[in-house]
């Protein structure tokens, strides 16, 4: 069959079928193991699942040690019973309700200050998981306040996942090695760090074993006409929306598959779809029938809430996503700027132009396109983040491995991944016993130069569709550089760091929110931060003293979201007039509390307990840059804490380092009728002072 598939004397109708059955023939069709190898497919099958699921879990095995972090803390506090907050209802099986939609409920969390002033109060952010809430039941239930088990659930939902994935790459690759390249490259992907080391997203990962598990079964089913494998597909895919609603990204592939893979007529192809799409149907009925989706938040685009923000949050994110997939870059760093996002998708239609003879002559990299393509609509329709790309990584991944296959044989790509491997190894060693420090970056550097260079010129480079001669040949010599280098070498090296980096976010907001007061003094007051660091630093707050059963302020007014230059005038005992350029709000565009869909007006007056906020200027876009707060109380009186937040100089004490974190201070306030800045009220504190005397001061040495 795969000789057929070189061959050049056939029309281009008979190599595209003979693509197509080739995976069939090779999986299917050949279960007797051919003579002199002892193992049969089916074995081979699953001892490669079960290497790639422990080298999975031997990948992110360290984000065990992450602790509770962010949404975390909203389930922990859920299954206490809101400690401090126990307006808050909730059962078990809504731990993603993180606000319903009901304007009482949202007052309230304002009024209290677990959501800031800013927040529209008819704003949801409500999903409908009933499995991944199932899972946190248990955890909680059982091990209460020991994160380490929840993150041991986490690595075995990966490990399950990457052994799946190994699967489907081993049923629809024309060749075994085929499927061990894209199988390593999926379970190696640094993308996935997120998903595993947040105990939260946990469902992303459910998730996308549901989806390997539909298209695994839906494969079978095409191919052998057996109605079990029908009914599993129809079973996985329900199960799947019932861990997430991100399943639904699954459809992409199926549709993919009914549009490239030949293994029936187009009427069949399309009514076997039929099913999946009663299934989506009565889970989106009932999914908008019982209350659950988004509303007022640029964080989430629910079109049936805002369809025109959602056509455009889509159609930013996709490219950004897509760009995170194949060439590894954060999605932080592409949400900002025009130019940015030009240059993004010039880079994308450059990937795909060098990629087009092969797509045209390979109708597998076909369907690994289209269905990544498709699976992106869904998540796309939240913030552009790594971790909800699990589904639509299988065929990206796919797409890479079709494409390095062109270039070197099993043998080769034996020889490569060994040698990856081997040097990586010797590059730690080195670096844990000699101290290289930068040096390793120069040595990494010109050994990756010296190994991709032996792959250009020892490469088989058999495949019919890589170009003979000239600038075409080139640039498929380049892309397929930049795929070894960033699939094959960065990614198994960066998934441990990336499933630590979430742990390490929790535990710096841990610190900062650990600098606000918990002791006696905040009972029946109110704690006020003239600035905090985002959206979400009240509501992280209050939600991490209710999880740890803390005491908890009687409100908490944060008044703007963003350490940048700010104006405080005092015009009076009781009020405060806040004046910025650039927006209390630090990111807009993001702002989980409110949309573009809800512009603030000049005049505007949100009543809290205890303070009246009045909106005197906004920019163009309804976003406030000036703020009168008047209080009930005088400023100075017993019923206040004041602090403000800002980026102190710390000193690591292990290694003597200076970095900027996360802080809050104790301030004093401005007289009245005088105005000053913010770092102006931060100069005069004197626990601020002492922090960077600290910080200045040099490192103790060691005895």
């Amino acid at each position: 069959m795969h000789e057929l598939l070189r061959s050049r004397d056939l029309n281009w109708r008979t190599r595209y079928h003979a693509s197509i059955l080739a995976p069939s023939f090779s999986t299917h069709y050949s279960r007797t193991p051919k003579k002199g190898n002892r193992l049969s497919t089916r074995t081979q099958t699953a001892l490669g699942a079960l290497l790639f699921a422990l080298l999975a879990a031997a990948l992110t095995f360290s984000s065990t040690n992450n602790g509770f972090a962010t949404d975390d803390h909203f389930m922990r506090a859920l299954h206490k019973g809101f400690p401090g907050l126990e307006t808050l209802q909730r059962s078990w099986v809504e731990p993603f309700s993180f606000s319903k939609g009901n304007v009482q409920e949202n007052e309230w969390l304002r009024d209290k200050g677990v959501f800031p002033w800013w927040s529209v109060t008819n704003a949801k952010l409500s999903f409908f998981r009933p499995l991944a809430a199932l899972t946190h039941w248990f955890d909680y239930s059982r091990w209460r306040d020991n994160a380490w088990p929840m993150h041991l659930q986490n690595v075995f939902w990966f490990a399950l996942m990457a052994a799946l994935a190994f699967v489907l790459y081993r049923e629809l690759s024309s060749a075994p090695w085929i499927a061990w390249l894209a199988a390593f490259m999926y379970a190696a992907d640094e993308i996935h760090g997120q998903a595993v080391g947040w105990i939260s997203s946990r469902n992303t990962l459910m998730v996308a074993c549901a989806a390997l598990c539909v298209l695994v079964a839906h494969h079978r089913w095409r191919t052998t006409k057996r109605d079990i494998w029908a009914i599993l597909a129809f079973v996985s895919f329900g199960l799947g929306l019932a861990c997430g609603e991100g399943a639904i990204a699954v459809t992409g592939y199926l549709f993919a598959y009914a549009l490239v893979m030949g293994y029936d007529t187009w009427r069949g192809r399309f009514f076997s779809l039929a099913p999946y799409a009663a299934i989506s149907v009565v889970y989106l009925l009932l999914h908008r029938a019982y209350g659950f989706g988004s509303a007022g938040s640029s964080w989430y685009a629910d079109p049936g809430s805002d369809f025109f923000a959602w056509i455009r949050m889509i159609g930013t994110n996709i490219p950004i996503l897509l760009f995170t997939e194949m060439f590894m870059w954060p999605a932080s760093l592409l949400r900002h700027g025009v130019y940015t996002f030009v240059v993004m998708l010039v880079l994308i239609l450059l990937a795909f132009a060098v990629m087009r003879p092969m797509l045209r002559a390979n109708a597998r990299a076909r369907f690994w396109l289209i269905g990544a393509l498709i699976a992106l609509v869904p998540v796309s329709a939240v913030v552009a983040q790594p971790r909800v790309l699990t589904i639509s990584a299988i065929g990206i991944m796919g797409l890479v491995a079709e494409y390095l296959s062109g270039w070197f044989n099993a043998r080769q790509f034996a020889k490569l991944l060994l040698t990856i491997v081997g040097l990586t190894v010797l590059i730690r060693v080195l670096d844990a016993t000699l101290r290289l420090g930068s040096a390793a970056y120069v040595i990494v550097a010109v050994l990756l130069a010296i190994l991709v260079g032996l792959l250009v010129w020892n490469g088989e480079r058999s495949s019919t569709w890589i170009p003979r001669a000239g600038l075409l040949r080139y640039a498929c010599i380049v892309l397929m550089c930049v795929f070894v280098i960033l699939h094959l070498v960065v990614g198994p090296n960066t998934l441990t760091v990336q499933s630590m980096i979430h742990g390490a976010a929790g535990r710096k907001l841990d610190a900062a929110y650990a600098s606000l007061p918990s002791d006696a003094r905040v009972v029946n007051r109110d704690l006020i931060v003239l600035q905090g660091a985002n959206d979400f630093t009240c509501y992280y707050f209050m939600l991490a003293r209710s999880a740890n059963v803390q005491l908890m302020p009687g409100h908490l007014r944060m008044l703007s979201s963003s350490f940048r230059p700010m104006s405080i005038e005092r015009p009076d005992a009781g009020t405060l007039i806040l004046r910025t350029t650039d927006s209390f709000v630090v990111d807009r565009g993001l702002s989980v509390y409110r949309s573009a869909k809800y512009p603030m007006q000049t005049g505007e007056t949100i009543r809290l307990s205890g303070v009246t906020v009045s909106v005197l200027k906004t920019d163009a876009n309804g976003w406030p840059l000036e703020a009168a707060f008047a209080f009930d109380k005088p400023l100075d009186g017993d019923r206040y804490l004041w602090y403000t937040g800002a980026m102190a100089p710390v000193r690591n004490p292990r290694t003597g380092r200076v970095t900027r974190v996360e802080r809050y201070f104790p301030i004093e306030l401005p007289a009245v009728g005088e105005t000053a800045t913010a770092q102006d009220l931060l100069d005069r504190s004197p626990q601020y002072q002492a922090a960077l005397a600290a910080a200045e001061a040099p490192p103790a040495k060691s005895s």
